[in-house]
C-alpha cells in the first residue's frame, strides 16, 4: 500500500467520520491480467481432473490441485500436485496434507518427491527416480506405479522398508485468455494476515499504525499525518529504509467508504511495482501456464476491511504448507 509522494502546505481535509481507531479484520487481492495473444491457461485456485492417488498410513489421498514453481538455481519449472490448494490460506492447517513435487536432478533425470503431514507432530518425505510423463501443454501428468522411498531429511538416506506407490492421471482446469481482453481472478498471496494491524487517526492530523505479530510478540509502530482529498484517503508517514536505516517519506493512498463503525479501503496497482521483483511478470505467466512475455496488464486490485471493533484476543496467524522447504529439498537431496 505504499507509494512514495510529498506533503504540500495546502489546508487539508480530515472528515470527522474517519476519525478513531480501526482495527483491520479483513484484506482480498485480485489479480487483473491482459493477454496480448489468444492463449489458455491453467487455474491454479480451482481442482483439476484426477485420479492420481497415494496411501499414506491408512488414507488414500487424491492430489487433484496443481501449482507451478520456478526453481532459480536448475532454471526449470517444479510441478507441485496436491491434495488442498497450496495457494488458499486457512486459520488451521488441514490433515492430512500431501504434496507431490515433479522435476528433474543435476544429471536431468526425472525425480519424485512427496512430503506427508498426517497430524501436526507426523510428518513423512518420499522421494525416487520417476517414470512420470508430463505434457506441458495442458498440464496434465501421469503416472503407473511410481514407488517413493522414505528419505532421512538429516542424513539423505533411504528407508527401502518404507515407502509410498502413486498412480493415476490428472489434467488442470484450463482458463481461456482473449486477445486484449483483461481477466480478474483471486489471487491469494497477499490475503495472508500474519499480524494485528491497527490503524489511529487523530482529529488534529496524526497518524499512527500499529502492527502486531502475536507469535514472536513484536509490535512496530511508524506515525505521521493523514489527510482526505474527496474519496481518497492518504496517510504520509516516517519509515526507515531497510538499506541503510535513513528515513524516508512513504505514503498510503486509498478509496475509502466509512459506513458507521466499519472503513474499507481500495486500491488498485502494477503488481510488479509493488513486490520490486524483476522476474515478477515471468513468474505470474509460469503459475498460469501463459507465453512468456505475453501478459500487457498485471495488476492487483486490493480490499482492506477495518472496524472498531479491537482484534480477539486468542487471534492466530494463518498457516499454509511449505512450499519453500521442498524447493529446497530438490536441490539437498542427490540420488545415486
Amino acid at each position: 500500500m505504499f507509494f512514495f509522494a510529498c506533503e504540500d502546505e495546502d489546508e487539508k481535509d480530515r472528515p470527522k467520520d474517519l476519525v478513531g481507531t480501526w482495527y483491520m479484520h479483513e484484506l482480498s487481492t485480485q489479480l487483473k491480467m491482459t493477454s496480448k495473444i489468444e492463449q489458455t491457461g491453467i487455474d491454479p485456485y480451482s481442482k483439476g481432473t484426477s485420479s492420481l492417488s497415494v496411501k499414506v498410513g491408512t488414507s488414500d489421498i487424491l492430489l487433484d490441485y496443481i501449482m507451478i514453481q520456478y526453481d532459480y538455481y536448475t532454471q526449470e519449472r517444479i510441478i507441485g500436485l496436491s491434495n488442498f490448494s497450496a495457494y488458499q490460506m486457512s486459520d488451521e492447517q488441514e490433515y492430512p496434507s500431501v504434496m507431490l513435487g515433479l522435476g528433474n536432478d543435476e544429471f536431468q533425470g526425472k525425480i519424485a518427491m512427496l512430503q506427508a503431514m498426517l497430524s501436526e507432530d507426523e510428518y513423512s518425505f518420499y522421494m525416487n527416480t520417476s517414470d512420470y510423463s508430463f505434457d506441458e501443454k495442458n498440464y496434465s501428468v501421469s503416472m503407473t506405479d511410481d514407488t517413493l522411498y522414505a528419505i532421512n531429511t538429516a542424513t539423505g538416506e533411504m528407508d527401502p522398508s518404507n515407502f509410498v506407490v502413486l498412480s493415476g492421471s490428472f489434467k488442470a482446469k484450463g482458463i481461456q485468455f482473449s486477445e486484449n481482453v483483461s481477466i480478474t481472478t483471486d489471487f491469494l498471496f497477499f490475503d495472508m494476515l500474519e499480524s494485528e494491524e491497527t490503524m489511529k487517526l487523530e482529529e488534529n492530523g496524526n497518524a499512527t499504525m500499529t502492527s502486531y505479530d502475536p507469535y514472536d510478540g513484536m509490535t512496530d509502530v511508524e506515525q505521521g499525518e493523514w489527510y482526505a482529498e474527496g474519496d481518497n484517503l492518504y496517510i504520509i508517514l516516517e519509515v526507515p529504509n531497510d538499506y541503510d536505516q535513513s528515513m524516508e517519506m512513504d505514503t498510503i493512498a486509498a478509496k475509502y467508504v466509512v459506513n458507521g463503525t466499519d472503513l474499507s479501503l481500495s486500491r488498485e496497482a502494477d503488481l510488479c511495482d509493488e513486490v520490486f521483483d524483476d522476474d515478477c511478470a515471468s513468474e505470474i505467466e509460469m503459475m498460469f501456464n501463459l507465453e512468456l512475455n505475453s501478459l500487457s496488464e498485471l495488476n492487483i486490485f486490493q480490499e482492506i476491511k477495518f472496524n472498531q471493533t479491537p482484534h480477539a484476543a486468542n487471534r492466530q496467524s494463518m498457516k499454509k504448507f511449505d512450499v519453500d522447504q521442498m524447493l529446497d529439498q530438490f536441490r539437498q537431496f542427490k540420488l545415486k
